[in-house]
């Protein structure tokens, strides 16, 4: 949902063209990644799967105009990217790399060229992760860190996520 909400309305933060370029992509990807998954199910499954909307992504306007303060809407953006991109997309790369050696020839297919975006999407989260901190300061570090301690799945990253978090937390404290 971040990279939607990026591309969908980039004025309240005020993100520079290729963050908002790269996150409109992310957000076609992402389509695109669901219709694979939901066609590869029909056809495993032997019933029709469609998509639904996604409210989430819609905007969150109030008389037509945004409602947060630039400084929250980066925060919220920062936290976001982190949570949903940073950790979980490179996390389905990994897993989906693991998978697509255990597949039949196009789930594999699929499954790899799915691992490859979601790795282009996590290195884009990483830059707005990096992006905000920047241009939100402490505020964003502070809710980053907020958000990490409330994760309840660290167990279950990735060695090479785990590798990018722990850089990440050293960059966040100034000690990198």
């Amino acid at each position: 949902p971040s990279f939607a909400a990026l591309a969908r309305h980039p004025g309240p933060v005020g993100a520079p063209v290729a963050l908002i370029a790269a996150a409109t992509q992310a957000a076609i990807d992402e389509i695109r990644h669901s219709a694979e998954c939901l066609r590869m199910a029909s056809a495993f499954l032997g019933r029709r799967f469609e998509l639904a909307g996604m409210p989430e992504i819609a905007g969150r306007r109030v008389a037509g105009r945004f409602w947060w303060s630039r400084q929250r809407h980066l925060v919220k953006l920062a936290v976001e990217s982190l949570l949903d991109g940073c950790l979980s997309e490179g996390n389905s790369a990994d897993h989906l790399r693991d998978r697509a050696r255990t597949s039949v020839a196009e789930a594999v297919h699929v499954a790899e060229r799915l691992a490859d975006d979601e790795d282009r999407h996590t290195d884009l989260a990483w830059s707005i992760v990096a992006w905000c901190r920047a241009t939100g300061g402490e505020a964003v570090a502070k809710a980053l860190f907020r958000a990490l301690d409330k994760l309840p799945w660290t167990d279950e990253l990735t060695d090479r996520t785990r590798t990018r978090l722990s850089h990440t937390e050293l960059a966040l404290s100034g000690q990198s």
